[in-house]
């Protein structure tokens, strides 16, 4: 592979890929998620989030690290994981991997890049694996900040892209949420 071609697939003068709203309202629909474990100040998706100044990387429980933030005890413990893409993936990948011991649920959306050793890790907690159809476009949060906008959609993505549902218990995924899922993001 040369060097144009890795920079496209692997490379990103910014690796914060905001979720497109449409897919945040889809998924929070069917999976019921409540926090955002990887948002900006900007971006949060939902009233309880991680930001970069939380560092959700660090070696403590992310519903630990949302309980001392928001002063909660009762976590329902539903994340939602869209983290900066580039070279930092197998870190979330590994995170996730051990948050999956103690969390209830985690839907992670992330580039499908199926030959990778971190995609194969997360498929050991995975209990769906979701290829999105297409290429997702995802909002351009640097221009939306600038101008005060709302929504700017930003070119789509040189990859395609992922929904992983990860947790413990089998039980948690039914037909259902599948089902519900292939229909509304493929009516």
């Amino acid at each position: 592979m040369n060097k144009k071609t890795k920079d496209v697939m692997f490379g990103s003068k910014n690796p914060n890929w905001e979720t497109p709203k449409w897919l945040i309202l889809l998924c929070t629909e069917i999976f019921h998620l409540e926090i955002d474990a990887a948002s900006s100040d900007r971006n949060a998706k939902f009233g309880k989030c991680l930001t970069e100044k939380d560092d959700s990387l660090e070696d403590i429980s992310w519903s630990t690290k949302i309980a001392k933030k928001y002063n909660c005890a009762n976590i329902k413990r539903r994340f939602w994981l869209n983290p900066p893409y580039g070279r930092q993936i197998p870190k979330w990948v590994k995170k996730v991997c051990k948050e999956v011991e103690e969390l209830e649920e985690v839907l992670v959306l992330l580039p499908a890049r199926t030959d990778t050793k971190w995609f194969k890790k997360i498929q050991t907690v995975a209990r769906v694996t979701y290829f999105l159809e297409g290429r997702l476009t995802f909002l351009d949060n640097d221009y939306c900040s600038l101008f005060g906008l709302e929504d700017i959609k930003g070119e789509p993505a040189p990859f395609p892209s992922v929904l992983i549902y990860c947790s413990r218990f089998d039980a948690n995924v039914n037909d259902e949420k599948l089902r519900r899922l292939c229909t509304l993001v493929h009516p």
